[in-house]
């Protein structure tokens, strides 16, 4: 049912072309506080369809593995890493008699030790994206960006599967 309209009149002076003065003019009332009932329509009343999974199980636990692989990998590095940096160091052996007096040593152990101690933070960081993927997966949000929210590409996940972003919010950083 709807409200019924009216008009008000205002005491406003408005000025015409001809330069006549009125000094009444009908303007539509303002609403008031009417509500409306909207009638529950067939489509709104439908239920909306089940989301379809955006990876089998099968492709999860493909994932999954090809997961599992890289942590094994990163960690047998890392295990190498670890013996690079001890062999570059005199100080983790004991052994004096190996300590190197001439400066062009010096600086190349120097860089190994550097070059051994970047790579170990990168191994660290990615085996706990890889933790993290692990974790998405099992949370059932793996595949979906951290960032935005959209889906990241098969593609890259097939190269990256620890890949927490999409191109467009990686590339924006």
């Amino acid at each position: 049912m709807r409200a019924k309209k009216t008009t008000r009149t205002t005491k406003r002076k408005v000025k015409k072309k001809t330069g006549k003065r009125t000094t009444r003019k009908s303007v539509p009332a303002k609403k008031t506080g009417t509500s409306r009932t909207t009638k529950r329509t067939k489509a709104s009343t439908k239920r909306r369809p089940v989301k379809k999974e955006r990876f089998s199980r099968e492709e999860l636990v493909r994932f999954e593995r090809a997961l599992l692989e890289e942590k094994q990998r990163i960690l047998k590095q890392r295990d190498f890493t670890k013996e690079v940096m001890d062999s570059a160091s005199p100080e983790g052996t004991g052994d004096l008699s190996s300590h190197r007096t001439h400066s062009a040593d010096q600086g190349t152990e120097n860089y190994q030790r550097e070059l051994a101690s970047r790579l170990r933070s990168i191994e660290g960081m990615t085996l706990r994206e890889i933790d993290d993927a692990l974790k998405r997966i099992a949370a059932g949000t793996f595949g979906t960006c951290t960032k935005c929210g959209k889906p990241v590409t098969k593609a890259r996940l097939k190269v990256v599967p620890h890949a927490r972003f999409c191109m467009k919010c990686l590339r924006a950083g």
